[in-house]
Formats: structure tokens, sequence, C-alpha cells
């Protein structure tokens, strides 16, 4: 099998809409590029602010030992949450599995209310790895554009995040 890793897609409600590989060779090197320099000048634990056409975007990430929560957000509006588990430590992978799980949950109940006992426990069920889980909230204060710009950033991130080190074959 190709390089590259496992996402997930949940609505707000904690729903599962959609599953997917996603190979490596189908990404772009220069933005890959761009988030594994992201994530190699601010460490483990950070805040920042994208540049140019990106700039109302903010990244908010915390990894340890394979694993990471981020957030991205537009003008303060949370937009998209995420779960990065590399499966480097299973223990790692799952207390910040469970975080991300119980984070979601409490953000769900806001956005659209009563959640089902359920909400986002499939992520529990996913044993491949790398895997990412992606949560997308919606709000009017979130133009299309923004959203459509921090899916892009969410899956380089992912890949950079996983391969470090890796050349991909081709770029897009």
């Amino acid at each position: 099998m190709s390089d590259g890793y496992e996402v997930l897609a949940f609505a707000m409600d904690g729903e599962l809409e959609g599953q997917g590989f996603w190979e490596l060779e189908k990404f772009s090197q220069d933005l890959v590029e761009d988030c594994r320099l992201l994530l190699r000048r601010n460490g483990e634990v950070f805040t920042a602010e994208m540049d140019g056409e990106l700039a109302p975007i903010e990244l908010q990430f915390t990894s340890a030992n394979g694993a990471a929560l981020a957030t991205f957000s537009v003008r303060k509006t949370p937009a998209v949450s995420l779960l990065l588990v590399s499966g480097n430590d299973a223990n790692t992978d799952s207390s910040v599995m469970e975080m991300f799980i119980q984070s979601c949950r409490k953000s769900a109940s806001i956005h659209v209310g009563s959640i089902s006992a359920n909400a986002f426990t499939r992520i529990r069920e996913v044993a491949k790895r790398p895997c990412m889980s992606v949560v997308a909230w919606s709000s009017e204060k979130v133009s299309d554009d923004e959203f459509s710009s921090i899916q892009e950033l969410s899956l380089h991130l992912g890949a950079a995040y996983f391969y470090p080190q890796m050349q991909l074959s081709r770029s897009s």
C-alpha cells in the first residue's frame, strides 16, 4: 500500500460523514513543506496566525508522543477541529482521542443542542494508523472559501505531521 493516512470526517452532531485513505502522492509538496516548516518553527504547543491570503486563519496546535489536537479558527471563530494519531504510542493515542471526543461533545451540544450518546465514538473503532479525525463547525462567520482553505490546510498539515521527513514523489 502507498504511504498516506486514514481520514474520518464528522458532522457537528458527532455522526461519521465519511472515511477514506489519503495518499501522499496526491498532496502538494510545497504546501506540505510549508506545514512542516510551521510545525518545526513552533514546536509541540503553539498558536499561529497564517500569512497572506490565509491571514484571517489561526491554528492552535498541541502534540505529544505522535498524537495531536488542532483547531483552525477564523477571526477567533472555531472552524475545524482535528485529531491526529500516529500509532507511535497506543496509550497516548487513546488518552488524546478521549480528550478530543469529550471536547467535541461539549462543542456539539452548544452548536446543535442534544447529541446522541454515541456522538464521535466511531473515532475509537478505527485501528488504522496514522489517522486524522476532522470536525467542521459550521458558522455564518466563516465563509465557504475560508472553510475550503482550512480543509486543504488540514489535510496537508496531517501529511506534514505524520511524515515529517518524507519527500513526496510529485508536486500537485
